[in-house]
Formats: C-alpha cells, structure tokens, sequence
C-alpha cells in the first residue's frame, strides 16, 4: 500500500494513505477476522465501508500486523502492546502507532470549511483570538480530536475540558482537565497534499 505520509522511529509510527476505489485491495492483503466480517455487511455507504477497510489496513501496517479488532465498536483500537489510534477524512485514512504513549491522530481534508457557529461551540476564548483563518479552525479541531483519542476519557466537552496551546510553527501542548485530573500531550501538526494532520502523544 502506498503511503501519502509515513514516519517512523524507534518507538512511533503513523502513516496517512489515500483510500482505494475497491474493496478486493484491502481484503486481498488485509484479512478481516470473523466480527469484522460481520459488521463489513452493515455499511450501505460504499465511502463508509471503504473507510472502515482502509483504517484497518493503516492499523496492521503501523503495529507490522499486530493489533486487535475487537475492540474497536466503543473502546479505542489496541495493539498487542502500545498504543494505536486512527482517523478518516474523505478519500483518506491514517494510523499512529506508539510503543509506551498514549497517541491520538486526526486528519481533515483542507477544503473543509468550518462555519464560525460550529467554531465556538468546541472553541474557548483564548483559542478564538488565535483563529485567523479557516486552516486555523482545521488545525484546532484535528488538535482537538487527537488529544481526546488519545485521552479517551468518557464525558469530556470539546470547548471546556479539552484545551489547546500552540508553541510555535507545527508544535504544542494539549490537555484534558476533567474531574480534578490532568493529562498533557505533546502536538505535531503538519500538511501533506489536501489534508491536514494533528499528532497527540503523551508527555
């Protein structure tokens, strides 16, 4: 499978791939185990289906075909070991993998426009004087939704509990502050073709 963006270290892995048109190029290569088999014949959606493939296939390719599927209708994905999260956007999917950190990624397509009533609804103040444009909207929701993956606390309202700092050019700190708890998370945000990429992981 080719990949639009990939990084890899010692300890992280995430890549982003732009979804195939057929569904016989992931289950040739990507087997489904017998649950998700099942839940493949509930989509009507073709886009949906493919989506749900496609994050799969970016999932046993970031965990080198470690990971458990089971678990994906209402927990996050779990590798063996480590910690997996994933993200779709239309026409692409992407997977990031850590071995010891929580992780949370999300991507949106760059010419999504966010109207300013949905903004203030997952906004603060301090990170409404800091939009300026409409990628600004982009980078702070996919900030946003990757700390909460990577958090996954149950009960969290975008706008209050979740909060976003930006450091300088790509890089910042997100944090969960909920019923008296706090967890810290190191951002990454870059661009690559059409879309739009945040990383959250663990400090």
């Amino acid at each position: 499978m080719e990949f639009v963006f990939s990084l890899v270290t010692d300890q992280l892995n995430v890549k982003i791939c732009q979804i195939q048109p057929n569904e016989s190029f992931y289950l040739e290569k990507y087997p489904l185990n017998t649950i998700d088999r099942e839940r493949l014949l509930f989509f009507s959606n073709k886009e949906k289906k493919l989506e749900f493939l496609a994050g799969r296939a970016c999932a046993w390719e970031v965990t080198e075909y470690k990971v458990e599927f089971e678990c994906f209708e209402n927990t996050p994905p779990k590798a063996e070991c480590g910690f997996l999260s994933l993200a779709h956007t239309n026409g692409y999917a992407a997977a990031a993998y850590h071995k010891t950190k929580k992780i949370g990624i999300d991507i949106e397509r760059q010419n999504r426009n966010i109207r300013n009533n949905i903004l203030k609804r997952f906004a603060n103040y301090d990170e409404l004087s800091n939009i300026k444009t409409n990628k600004d909207k982009l980078k702070l929701w996919c900030a946003k939704e990757a700390v909460y993956k990577a958090g996954h606390t149950k009960g969290l309202e975008f706008k209050t509990n979740v909060k976003i700092r930006w450091l300088k050019t790509g890089h910042g700190v997100g944090t969960i502050e909920y019923l008296k708890n706090l967890q810290s998370f190191h951002l990454t945000y870059f661009e690559r073709e059409e879309i739009v990429c945040v990383i959250a992981i663990e400090i």
